[in-house]
């Protein structure tokens, strides 16, 4: 219609009436109707705050170490000299004869263990046995003897030494003492027990007399004899004692037999001291048992003596 009305107005047509003007007026005035005014609300978005800037360290420069240039090492003719401090704190090469001023301490030299003056010592030590000693070294380490070790220690076997074991080293100049040689022990005659039973009397010693003197020395023929019990059985024996002094110690010695008589052996004549050599002895009668040890069954006879210059 518009469209109309503006081609009507080109050509010159009147074609504007108010029938057709009404229309336009209508469209005219909606359109020209102002617009409601439109309120926007904005929310606001949240928003995270900017990261805190972390910062950063920087080291500090380092300057490098210099390095030290060796020097070079100074040569040393005849005739030039040397201080001892430059020396001690520097490498110097030395050739020909080198002249040295100033005093040089000496260096300590270790020393080998030398063996002890004699005569240095008057008292015992304790020593403890080192790896690689025995008593040879040990002796001649302190000026003894081997023998005066193995006396003052009581050494069974002088060549198992152990390391660390601890020995006592005489004086030197010690003499070792004589071991003493063991006497012999007699074997324990049974002493009869409240309960055995004597079957026989005591013996009657019949000779030698009480004090009777034998001369002749060795070939001197000396039997001891005595009067008969009974007759004896299978295991029953007497039993003849006879002891004496030997340096001060006593010695026994006998037999068990069936006779009544007994010879003493020619090899005791000059074993009990003097001056006197006095022999006693005795007779008893025994029960032997199964195992070898006899039990007395009658009294001890008297006790006689003999002498045998």
């Amino acid at each position: 219609m518009i469209l109309g009305l503006a081609w009507g107005l080109y050509t010159g047509r009147n074609l504007i009436t108010e029938e057709t003007f009404r229309p336009v007026q209508r469209l005219l005035s909606a359109l020209l109707r102002p617009l409601p005014t439109l309120v926007a609300i904005i929310t606001p978005t949240p928003t995270e705050p900017p990261p805190t800037p972390t910062p950063t360290v920087t080291p500090p420069a380092v300057s490098p170490t210099p390095t030290a240039t060796p020097s070079a090492t100074p040569t040393l003719r005849a005739g030039q000299t040397i201080s001892p401090t430059y020396a001690a704190s520097s490498t110097v090469a030395l050739t020909g004869t080198v002249a040295l001023t100033g005093t040089l301490a000496p260096t300590a030299t270790p020393q080998s263990p030398t063996a002890e003056p004699t005569g240095a010592r008057t008292t015992a030590i304790r020593y403890k046995v080192q790896p690689g000693d025995n008593l040879t070294v040990i002796a001649q380490r302190f000026g003894v003897t081997v023998e005066a070790i193995v006396a003052a220690n009581g050494l069974r076997d002088p060549e198992r030494l152990q390391v660390g074991q601890e020995l006592i080293i005489p004086p030197p100049g010690a003499t070792p003492a004589p071991t003493a040689t063991p006497t012999p022990r007699p074997t324990p005659r049974p002493t009869p027990t409240p309960t055995s039973a004597l079957v026989y009397p005591a013996p009657t010693l019949k000779e030698p007399t009480e004090g009777e003197v034998f001369s002749g020395g060795r070939d001197v023929v000396i039997i001891l004899r005595w009067e008969a019990v009974g007759p004896l059985a299978a295991d029953e024996w007497y039993a003849v004692r006879l002891h004496y002094l030997a340096n001060g110690q006593t010695q026994y010695t006998g037999a068990n037999v069936k006779e009544t008589s007994w010879r003493v052996p020619a090899d005791l004549f000059g074993k009990a001291d003097q001056p006197d050599r006095v022999y006693q002895w005795d007779v008893t009668v025994i029960r032997v048992g199964p195992d070898g040890t006899g039990q007395e069954i009658s009294p001890r006879s008297q006790t006689r003596s003999f002498r045998w210059p």
